[in-house]
């Protein structure tokens, strides 16, 4: 996203999140959900998700049982964060 300046859960290839966890190796019957953010530091993310009912939800699901963090620096945001959630 930063490379390309867009924000989305869409990927500039048309990639869903699925898509792209199965293609880093995790297995499609436990992707679960993901978390995207435009944002300085670690706390303004955070905060900025769990103000976001669905953000939030993603945090907060029992079900959920793995997770992965990525974080780009720079572009217009000054950072590009991401989480993605895992059933498995």
């Amino acid at each position: 996203m930063r490379d390309y300046n867009y924000f989305s859960h869409t990927g500039i290839d048309g990639s869903t999140f699925v898509d792209r966890e199965v293609k880093a190796g995790y297995s499609k019957k436990c992707a679960a959900g993901e978390n995207i953010a435009g944002n300085q530091t670690p706390k303004k993310t955070v905060d900025a998700w769990l103000k976001s009912p669905g953000h939030c939800a993603n945090i907060m699901n029992k079900d959920f049982k793995a997770i992965g963090v990525g974080y780009a620096e720079g572009g217009p945001y000054g950072g590009y964060w991401v989480q993605n959630f895992g059933y498995c």
